[in-house]
């Protein structure tokens, strides 16, 4: 069964296309031949994250494990792909995504491909421009929970996960804030981040997802890798207690 093509675009940053795939019954955004996320066509299914955020992947255990401070919690998103994290918003929390690409925002909130901002049951707001400067210019301690989903074809580009770029991740971060990091699949940290880590007395964990069921395949589940750094030991106990989750 062949994709049909519902929209396409070329700016600077890139060629972008969203396509309805009979196998997943979704509509699946692809920026080149990378997916940048996808969202089920089945109303039953629409509000379910999937490809690299399913729940039963390491996004699942993290806002599982996570414990929100009262009131809610604050997350920041680096890069919006979708807006497929918003489906684990819950009410009272507030979810900020920077994305440098003006035409990533214009389908994300294109209700004809995608719902999940439209459907997020917090807040949400998106901050258009580079994400690194743009967090920059955010108040330090901001964030309970930051993540990175930025990919330059399988990785984050390098900028963004330089040392310098993650101290200053670190300081957006409450004290017991968890720092995550959406990295190749095959799971290779970079190196300066392990350093980092130890320079910083970060507890690091990672769980790299790649073995997954014909079920979870079929139901739109994607092979993933994230890193999750934090200063905090308490605000890691249950992803550390969990067997999946490693040192890297």
């Amino acid at each position: 069964m062949e994709s049909t093509l519902l929209y396409i675009s070329a700016n600077p940053f890139g060629m972008l296309r969203v396509v309805f795939d009979p196998a997943w019954n979704a509509h699946v955004l692809l920026s080149g031949a990378t997916r940048q996320g996808m969202q089920s066509v089945d109303p039953a299914r629409s509000a379910e994250p999937l490809s690299y955020y399913h729940r039963t992947g390491p996004l699942g255990d993290i806002f599982s494990a996570w414990k929100p401070p009262a009131g809610g919690g604050r997350v920041g998103i680096l890069g919006l792909g979708v807006g497929c994290l918003a489906a684990y918003a819950t009410p009272g929390q507030r979810f900020t995504f920077y994305e440098i690409n003006p035409d990533v925002v214009k389908v994300a909130a294109d209700s004809r491909y995608f719902t999940y901002l439209s459907q997020c049951r917090g807040t949400s707001e998106i901050v258009l421009g580079d994400g690194r400067e743009s967090l920059e210019r955010t108040p330090d301690q901001t964030f309970d929970l930051l993540i990175l989903d930025a990919f330059q074809d399988d990785a984050p580009p390098p900028h963004l996960v330089s040392p310098d770029a993650v101290r200053m991740y670190l300081r957006k971060l409450t004290a017991a804030g968890l720092l995550v990091i959406h990295i190749d699949p095959r799971g290779a940290v970079p190196p300066d981040l392990k350093r980092l880590a130890a320079q910083e007395n970060l507890v690091c964990l990672l769980r790299a997802d790649v073995q997954m069921s014909a079920a979870e395949r079929a139901a739109g589940k994607l092979q993933s890798c994230y890193l999750v750094l934090s200063r905090d030991p308490v605000s890691v106990r249950a992803l550390s207690q969990n067997p999946t989750w490693t040192a890297p």
